[in-house]
């Protein structure tokens, strides 16, 4: 009999630290992506590549996971997107642990603390996508489907540390800016990881224990790397500068304090950015 397999639909930055991680401790994984393009990277973290796209008609690679992460957002301009979620969770399973993944961008422009007990108030047609995605992942919840949801900010780590930017004198920062959090890739892997386990919570907000405004942290890797500070912006000057879809990205952050990662037990290995970026830089990014 064949091992079942840990599945990541999406397989890119983030699946592919799941993957190597798991692999590492022998699990066997299936991480899919649109294109053959992804096929070496997916390979090279020890998983086996399969093609997949949420519009094929049969959209399940495999007919007996162990768990099934889903790291692609939902489709854009798609009025069938909640309806395709629907369909794929429900040819997995009701008994298989999907995880669907989601941007703290559901949440808006608030600037409260946000937990797992906050409610999305979207506001933009990016973060509406996002809360559909959401609403329909829990609403599968009670229908009897083991799915959970983990809401994400700031993704980081190598290669997502700011060290090319910096390096060719191209950084820059908005400031004054709001504190926002942030997750390095590595410890959410391994949160993504437990959360594929059976009796896991209904909703996990993925994030460290240090929110900052994104200059502070650019200005820190700026001093790890030893290279001249980035471009101040002011943020009407941002608007200029960057595109309305960068220009959201770089203001709506949020301040996040998880009330569930510690019943997880998965101890963050980077609580701050602090120690991730140094971690990162050092590794040569």
């Amino acid at each position: 009999m064949s091992r079942k397999p840990h599945v990541i639909l999406g397989c890119g930055y983030t699946g592919l630290r799941m993957a190597a991680q798991w692999r590492a401790e022998g699990a066997f994984v299936i991480g899919t992506a649109r294109s053959a393009l992804r096929r070496a990277d997916i390979q090279a973290a020890g998983a086996r590549f399969v093609p997949f796209d949420l519009d094929a008609p049969d959209p399940f690679v495999h007919d007996r996971p162990r768990s099934v992460t889903l790291l692609f957002g939902p489709p854009r301009g798609d009025d069938q997107a909640t309806e395709k979620l629907r369909r794929l969770v429900t040819t997995i399973g009701p008994d298989v642990p999907v995880t669907v993944v989601v941007s703290t961008a559901i949440f808006g422009a608030t600037r409260s603390l946000l937990t797992e007990r906050t409610h999305p108030k979207p506001l933009t047609e990016r973060a509406r996508r996002w809360a559909e995605w959401d609403k329909a992942a829990l609403c599968l919840r009670l229908c009897g489907y083991d799915v959970a949801v983990v809401r994400t900010p700031a993704i980081y780590g190598p290669g997502r540390d700011h060290r090319a930017k910096l390096l060719t004198h191209a950084a820059k920062v908005i400031r004054p800016a709001a504190a926002t959090s942030r997750i390095h890739v590595d410890d959410l892997a391994r949160l993504l990881r437990r959360m594929a386990d059976k009796g896991r919570p209904p909703i996990l907000l993925a994030t460290d224990e240090l929110p900052a405004p994104t200059w502070r942290v650019v200005e820190e890797a700026s001093r790890l790397l030893r290279t001249d500070p980035p471009l101040t912006l002011s943020p009407e000057e941002a608007k200029q500068a960057f595109s309305e879809l960068g220009y959201e990205m770089r203001t709506n952050g949020h301040s996040c304090r998880s009330i569930v990662r510690p019943w997880l037990g998965v101890r963050l290995q980077y609580p701050t950015y602090r120690e991730g970026l140094r971690a990162s830089l050092s590794a040569g990014g």
